[in-house]
């Protein structure tokens, strides 16, 4: 339900960014808040605001003139969603079965974006108004989300929340099933192995992280790592940053036994680590003290190289002997484009607003980001790999992008304060400008 606070913001928006294309969702969260929502009115007499509750037909009729109110002021509605696209309450999301395998279902044919555009202050290009294919109500996530909270285990897109993980059926773009893990002070970073999920201990300074099955949503083992950031699932392994010791701790996911533990600073100076990324046969480690990214080879358990990056080492992206390294500063982020072989810095783009995670394509490296002059949309934005300009950008409707995450032939954009998950066509990604 859209609140009479949400509503006013959803049209003062449309009024001053001028757009000129909506959704025919958004109408029908107008007509729901008209309906749903006690009207308030006032005299000019009365000193303070007084409440009537207006009946069902004065309702309809006043949510009809808010429309062609909104049209006659030059706000044009189209661009229909699809009919499969909904949003289920959460208690019968809860309980929905898959409806077949994930690779027995086809994704619906759609447009990737609407044709209208949008300016946002310090975005360099326009932004075309992408159209989810389906929207998923997944419930409130308090502290938002991340890259580390998403994961699939090649059936079930995972999701961790604050205290709680939620599985997502690719299928039928609804929640297959969810159970409560430890809450801690940040939303439950998470692996996703076949049949198990690994996350944080209890608590905002976990000292261990745990084993649940997937299946039943217990948990089967809890190792002790002090100071337990984000767990990592690859190379058959799980891979979690110890931050108290500043040594990266690998664990056998069939046994629950620590296989390794791989230091990454000198002794009494320990490194604080914020990242465990894998790609092209590396685990990389990023270290905010220092600014290093680091490079274990997964075959020895050691560290076998080390990058000094133009900016400071943030939330990584390897692949194809790149890495993308976004940073956020205190008053702004930026993007960099490092060669995993040479650790050269190609080019480094300033970014107005807070950049959550990346996703590296051919022709273009797409960061979600939370301007700092952002409007109730989300905003993702392409930029060129050869010379690191923004080359395209979407508009992602109700609320700020905290995830992005490419699976299961689908696009899938995190918005995390809302609880919300939508589903769009690889092809929103491909580079119209």
């Amino acid at each position: 339900m859209i609140s009479e606070r949400d509503f006013d913001r959803l049209a003062r928006a449309w009024l001053e960014q001028g757009l000129d294309e909506a959704p025919d969702r958004v109408v029908a969260a107008v007509l729901q808040a008209a309906e749903t929502t006690p009207q308030v009115r006032r005299r000019v007499a009365w000193p303070t605001w007084r409440p009537y509750q207006m009946n069902r037909l004065l309702i309809l009729v006043g949510a009809a003139v808010l429309l062609v109110a909104l049209i006659g002021g030059g706000v044009f509605i189209g661009g229909r969603a699809p009919s499969s696209t909904a949003i289920p309450s959460q208690d019968a999301a809860a309980s929905a079965a898959p409806a077949a395998s994930p690779s027995s279902t086809p994704i619906p044919s759609q447009a990737a974006a609407a044709s209208g555009t949008l300016r946002v202050p310090g975005i360099a290009v326009d932004l075309r108004t992408a159209i989810p294919l389906a929207t998923i109500d997944v419930g409130g996530f308090p502290y938002g989300t991340g890259g580390d909270r998403v994961a699939s285990d090649g059936s079930t897109l995972w999701l961790g929340k604050d205290s709680e993980v939620v599985g997502i059926d690719p299928s039928s773009s609804t929640v297959r099933t969810r159970f409560p893990v430890y809450a801690g002070a940040y939303s439950s970073p998470i692996a996703a192995p076949p049949g198990a999920i690994w996350t944080e201990g209890p608590g905002s300074d976990p000292a261990s992280v745990t084993h649940w099955d997937s299946k039943t949503g217990k948990s089967v083992a809890s190792v002790p790592v002090a100071g337990a950031l984000s767990p990592l699932f690859a190379d058959g392994s799980i891979w979690v940053p110890e931050a108290t010791a500043g040594s990266v701790i690998r664990i056998d996911p069939a046994t629950n036994k620590i296989l390794a533990t791989i230091p990454m600073g000198s002794a009494g100076s320990p490194p604080a680590l914020d990242s465990v990324v894998a790609g092209d046969g590396s685990i990389w480690v990023s270290n905010s003290t220092s600014g290093e990214i680091a490079r274990i080879d997964p075959r020895t358990n050691k560290v076998v190289g080390t990058i000094h990056p133009a900016e400071s080492a943030g939330d990584m992206t390897v692949a194809g002997g790149t890495i993308w390294d976004a940073f956020a500063g205190n008053v702004g982020s930026t993007v960099s484009r490092i060669d995993a072989a040479s650790g050269k810095t190609s080019w480094v783009t300033p970014l107005d607003g807070v950049t959550t995670n990346l996703l590296a394509r051919p022709d273009a490296v797409w960061v979600g980001l939370e301007p700092y002059s952002a409007s109730l949309n989300g905003v993702i934005v392409a930029l060129d790999p050869t010379s690191g300009k923004i080359v395209d950008g979407l508009s992602i409707p109700n609320g700020q992008v905290s995830a992005l995450f490419e699976g299961f032939g689908s696009v899938w954009v995190v918005l995390g304060n809302q609880g919300i998950v939508e589903r769009f066509s690889p092809d929103v990604l491909t580079v119209k400008h």
